[in-house]
Parts: structure tokens; C-alpha cells; sequence
């Protein structure tokens, strides 16, 4: 699961945000979806990129903090398909469910093209709807970008920080 160098270096979390939002959308378009993928900055300004290669996630996220840590990545985008769950208020049994289930399992889930770039200190992404129509080709939706934050919810995300939560001073 090595990456594999692809250019120079981007120079900031935006640069690095359009690369795998240009990187997702040509593959959804040639494939009609995305395999995951990560495409990361090191500090002596290289690109490579690492495919999403392990089924277990855990062993997915161990073997990427284990590969930016050596590589001393300092940025990276990953891009991913995924199940998501938009939550309204006034559904409280949909809230409910929520709680219990796995989006993927949630009777209002919806299918999404997830493109999320992050450094030490902050993040920002793109989300994209799959629209997979009876017939027809599938499409994405225009994107909602996400405000920057300084960090992300979900154990597939803020792969530089350290993961212990005694270190955590951001949550």
C-alpha cells in the first residue's frame, strides 16, 4: 500500500481540496464510482498518492497514520464513497434511528462522493450526492462545500493528530 509520488507540491488545504475533487469526478465519470483513495503532500513538497487498498477500516486507518507518519505528510484529501445520514429537527424518530444505526442501514440514508482535506490544524471538504437514476447514467450532485474547521468528526478523518484523546486540545 505504498503511495506513489505524482507532482509537486500544492500550496495550501484549497490547492490540495481541488486536486481530489478533480481526481473524484473524472473517476466517477470514466467508472460511475470511486474507489478511496488519499492523495498527500509531504513536507518536502511531493505528491503521492495511496489507495484505499484494506478492507478492515481500522487496519485501513493504522496502516495510513503509519505511512503519513513515516512520509511526514503535511496535508493530505482523501476521497471516498459513503453512506450519509441529514438529520431535520423536526423527524425525531429519523434522529432516533440515527442513534442506533448505521448509516448505510438508515432508512434516509443517501449515497455520497465525500472529497475531505485536511492539515495539523484545520479542514475543509466538498460533498457530492450520487444521483443514480433506474436508468441512465449516474451523476453527482453540485457539490456542498463544508466551512474550515479546525477538526472533523469520524474515525477515517484527522489522520496527523495524534489519535490518543489525553492529547487532544481541539475537542
Amino acid at each position: 500500500m505504498m503511495g506513489t509520488d505524482v507532482r509537486e507540491a500544492v500550496p495550501d488545504l484549497d490547492a490540495i481540496l481541488d486536486i481530489g475533487i478533480d481526481y473524484a469526478k473524472s473517476r466517477f465519470a470514466e467508472n460511475h464510482e470511486v474507489r478511496p483513495m488519499w492523495i498527500a503532500e509531504t513536507n518536502d513538497n511531493t505528491l503521492m498518492m495511496v489507495p484505499g487498498l484494506i478492507e478492515d477500516k481500522d487496519e485501513q486507518i493504522a496502516a495510513l497514520r503509519a505511512i503519513f507518519k513515516a512520509k511526514h505528510v503535511v496535508r493530505y484529501v482523501m476521497i471516498q464513497e459513503a453512506w450519509m445520514v441529514e438529520l431535520r429537527p423536526d423527524n425525531v424518530a429519523s434522529i432516533a434511528a440515527a442513534k442506533l444505526m448505521a448509516p448505510s442501514k438508515h432508512p434516509d440514508r443517501r449515497e455520497v462522493l465525500i472529497v475531505h482535506a485536511e492539515s495539523k490544524t484545520e479542514c475543509t471538504s466538498a460533498t457530492y450526492y450520487i444521483l443514480r437514476p433506474e436508468r441512465g447514467t449516474p451523476t453527482l450532485s453540485p457539490p456542498k462545500f463544508a466551512p474550515r474547521s479546525t477538526f472533523s468528526e469520524g474515525r477515517m478523518f484527522e489522520l496527523l493528530r495524534d489519535p490518543s484523546p489525553s492529547k487532544r486540545k481541539d475537542h
